[in-house]
This record gives C-alpha cells, structure tokens and sequence, in this order.
C-alpha cells in the first residue's frame, strides 16, 4: 500500500508554468519596484558579513513573514 500515490508529471508543462510564473513576477516587480527583493551582489572574499546577517538576510528571502 503506497501512503503517498505518485502522479505523473508532465515535466513541460511544470517548466511552462515555472517560466510563466517567474516572467509575472518580474514584470510586477518593473511596474512596482518596491516589491522587488535585493540581493547585495558583493564579491565573497570581499563580504564581511557576520553569520548573523547573513542568516537574517537569507531567511528574510527564503520565509518570508516568519522571524528568526
């Protein structure tokens, strides 16, 4: 007994939906700057970020609405 059934996955079709949601957020993101997220693009032997940040930053992106 699988707990889990597989589907079968149209792997086209996932991609379609990737590209489409991704182009969405970019053209909202061009029409409404503020909602665009920034990632300081810094050269990482020159960043002199603590852990800290760095995990503060990251979960800021990666979850957003949930505090560490």
């Amino acid at each position: 007994m699988k707990l889990f059934p597989r589907k079968l996955v149209d792997w086209r079709t996932i991609r379609a939906r990737i590209i489409n949601e991704t182009g969405d957020y970019i053209t909202e993101c061009l029409r409404n700057p503020d909602l665009a997220v920034r990632i300081p693009a810094v050269p990482a032997e020159k960043a002199n970020w603590t852990p800290e940040f760095s995990a503060a930053f990251w979960s800021s992106i990666l979850y957003p609405g949930h505090a560490m």
